[in-house]
């Protein structure tokens, strides 16, 4: 009895192979636009989640990918329950690079909005355990920002005062109107009313602007 596969049928179960992924692609892609005219374009957060909901997402989209955008959902609608639900469950979930960054990003937002501090000190460990060791200079900056974010809004740290100043030095438009918003945060916590003002007042223009 041969022990080689034959040929033809090896091709076969390529050209089926490949036109399955293409299938599935194609009913991601599909999916995902849906989702987005809903949530976004609709503003329908409601319909948005039922369409979670619904079989055949479940076939076409990995478990991560549909908490995440599960999340999107239940931030939009405002479902505060939900959304440290979900955060819990990321934690446990098999997800990609990009999608475990994109849950910590959203979860450190979630928590610094709302003073959370043991929430936002997670998150940011989170953060820095993804991203330590990576060259990539846009991802060394989401880091930075990230450690501005609760060094500034959760532990009131002046010693992000000299970071801030630097980053104000390089920038301008609306990226410099929020370092100096933050600035302005730092300089009141630490009792610098006129040096907060001062501050706000240049921030306002850049903000509004």
């Amino acid at each position: 009895m041969p022990t080689d596969f034959p040929l033809p049928y090896l091709l076969m179960l390529m050209v089926i192979a490949v036109l399955v992924l293409y299938l599935l692609r194609t009913a991601q892609k599909t999916a995902m636009a849906e989702l987005n005219r809903v949530l976004v374009q609709q503003n329908d957060p409601v319909r948005y989640l039922e369409m979670l909901g619904s079989p055949r997402l479940k076939l076409v989209l990995r478990p991560g990918t549909l908490a995440l955008l599960r999340l999107d959902g239940v931030l939009a609608a405002g479902d505060e329950a939900a959304a440290r639900q979900l955060f819990e469950q990321l934690g446990t979930l098999r997800l990609k690079p990009a999608e475990r960054l994109n849950g910590l990003q959203k979860a450190l937002d979630f928590y610094v909005k709302r003073n959370d501090a043991a929430g936002a000190e997670q998150a940011l460990a989170g953060l820095e355990r993804l991203l330590k060791n990576e060259k990539n200079p846009k991802l060394q900056a989401v880091l930075s920002d990230a450690q501005l974010l609760v060094g500034v809004y959760i532990r009131k740290d002046a010693a992000c005062i000299a970071p801030l100043k630097e980053l104000c030095e390089a920038q301008n438009g609306t990226q410099r109107g929020i370092t100096l918003y933050r600035l302005a945060k730092l300089y009141h916590a630490g009792g610098q009313g006129a040096a907060a003002a001062q501050a706000l007042a240049a921030a306002r223009p850049l903000v509004q602007g």
